[in-house]
């Protein structure tokens, strides 16, 4: 990873910044920051005025352009079967978590960062998304395979904006921004996971280079939240998503899965994250812990049905599992007072119906 380029986005925020305080921002130590100041300064990069502030020379501000951030990709096709009910009515990063739609809060980290030309992949309710085109002048790409395939066909509709590139998930919700005007190299970020687990786990060396991919593995940072493509990485994935798209059987995969197959010639870091600064909601009852709205207020018309019926408070409906992927077919399964029942709206009648589930299901 190219550490000017850390030094040199650090001191364009904060040009008065001590080298103690640079040392902890870049997570170097203060012998080897002073040593990397040095070397910067005798190669014009940057220099120091009287009141000892640190500046980017012209040739400086040539150099970080290579490494300039040009445009953030969102992933916002898919369906979200695990978030049903609420996934019926509105595309998961719609949701409003704090009382901000998700995909909303990451648009304007983005733009804080100085990230103003922004793609939505859209799909499953393609229309929902339509509003953020006049709110935050994003465009939209309809990717007709939603519902047939995974992520990767995704990123292969959208391979042509790949450059200097921020990978989003709509549905992730990030406490702090992330994200930066320069990049010095392409990562995955990276959360720490303590014990087993069966997510996808970032093996690492000392610079945090990224040397496997594993799925499942213990102790170990996994991949969780967004990603940067710089341009070396891009035009070797643009060729990778285009070969996997037209080879039989890759309708299920995920747009990762040819990073960790091709990790020999995709170099990336691990961006690893304190605890609690990127959040991916897996289900609904994970989102009633995180936003207490949810524990009795979703404002989604099933739960609200469901919740009268039995006269019980909607925190009380748990292990809600979608049936069928099919975002058509509105039923799902629940639990109330531990008794398993299945929720069906066909939209041909006034009311839904409740059945009891079999004792299988």
């Amino acid at each position: 990873m190219n550490i000017a380029v850390l030094i040199g986005r650090t001191i364009l925020k904060n040009p008065h910044i001590t080298e103690n305080e640079l040392a902890k921002e870049i997570h170097l130590s203060l012998d080897k920051t002073n040593e990397q100041l040095k070397n910067m300064q005798n190669n014009g990069l940057i220099t120091i005025k009287e009141d000892n502030g640190y500046f980017l020379t012209d040739a400086g501000m040539n150099f970080m352009q290579k490494y300039k951030v040009d445009n953030a990709i969102i992933t916002a096709a898919g369906f979200g079967s695990r978030f049903v009910p609420l996934s019926y009515e509105m595309p998961k990063g719609l949701l409003e978590v704090l009382g901000e739609r998700m995909v909303e809060r990451q648009i304007k980290q983005l733009h804080d960062a100085g990230i103003t030309d922004i793609t939505i992949v859209v799909g499953y309710l393609k229309e929902k998304f339509e509003y953020l085109i006049d709110k935050y002048n994003v465009k939209l790409i309809y990717n007709p395979e939603y519902s047939s395939k995974n992520s990767l066909s995704t990123l292969y509709h959208v391979r042509h904006l790949l450059k200097n590139t921020y990978i989003l998930a709509s549905d992730n919700w990030l406490r702090d921004n992330i994200y930066n005007e320069y990049e010095p190299a392409a990562w995955y970020s990276g959360a720490y996971m303590q014990g087993d687990t069966s997510e996808w786990c970032l093996i690492t060396d000392k610079d945090n280079l990224v040397t496997d991919v594993q799925i499942g593995g213990a102790d170990s940072y996994v991949m969780y939240g967004p990603a940067y493509f710089d341009r070396e990485f891009s035009e070797k994935y643009r060729a990778y998503v285009e070969e996997y798209y037209d080879t039989p059987g890759t309708e299920n995969f995920y747009w990762e899965q040819i990073v960790k197959d091709k990790l020999h010639d995709l170099k990336f870091y691990c961006n690893c994250r304190p605890d609690n600064t990127v959040y991916e909601f897996e289900n609904l009852e994970e989102l009633r812990l995180f936003d207490t709205k949810y524990q009795n207020n979703s404002g989604n018309a099933a739960l609200e049905y469901i919740a009268r019926v039995f006269e019980v408070s909607e925190n009380e409906i748990t292990c809600i599992k979608c049936l069928k992927s099919n975002a058509g077919d509105k039923s799902f399964l629940f639990n109330v007072k531990g008794e398993s029942y299945i929720f069906n709206d066909s939209g041909t009648t006034t009311d839904p119906s409740i059945n009891k589930a079999e004792k299988n299901n």
